[in-house]
């Protein structure tokens, strides 16, 4: 099965069969069953082959990252435009992933947030409520209020939850956009 030049494939196929060319030969490399590569192993490395290239989605890059966190191991350039950006939207945790899925805030501020807060969904979910809630105008306003609610969120959590007689008062909304 053809697992990346599908439309090379077809093209292939088409002229051939319309007797518009003969002996069309595209390069490929062979991955076998038998060889221990799985067909979701290469249909994986495929679909990151393409968002590393620039085609594709970030948000469906970022699925298949998740799913295959080896394929993040630099055998694959991901470090520019769609690549970057489905690298930093997979370091989302759960729900602030759920939550781009769910377009509460756009793919590319999701992915800011991956990248300025890579590794505390708390922080993350707290940056992307704020974003919902303050509604940046551009990727700048973005990073810059992510930012603050990065610092404001790790402020809050050196200096300890307030306690009351109701238990821990914590707020589910940061202030860094006021």
């Amino acid at each position: 099965f053809v697992a990346d030049g599908h439309q090379r494939a077809g093209l292939a196929r088409r002229l051939t069969t319309e007797g518009k060319a003969k002996g069309i030969e595209l390069p490929g490399i062979l991955y076998r069953e038998v060889d221990g590569i799985s067909a979701d192993y290469v249909r994986a490395l495929a679909a990151a082959t393409n968002i590393a290239n620039g085609s594709g989605a970030a948000l469906d890059g970022a699925k298949i990252l998740r799913a295959r966190p080896d394929l993040m191991d630099g055998s694959i350039p991901l470090s520019a435009g769609k690549g970057q950006q489905a690298v930093a939207l997979a370091r989302l945790g759960d729900e602030p992933f759920r939550m781009v899925v769910n377009e509460v805030i756009p793919e590319n501020y999701g992915a800011i947030v991956g990248e300025l807060i890579p590794k505390d969904p708390e922080r993350q979910l707290a940056a992307i409520k704020a974003i919902a809630r303050f509604e940046p105008k551009n990727a700048e306003e973005a990073s810059v209020l992510t930012q603050r609610v990065a610092a404001a969120e790790l402020a809050k959590k050196e200096e300890g939850a307030q306690s009351s007689m109701f238990g821990d008062l914590e707020t589910a909304e940061s202030t860094a956009g006021e």
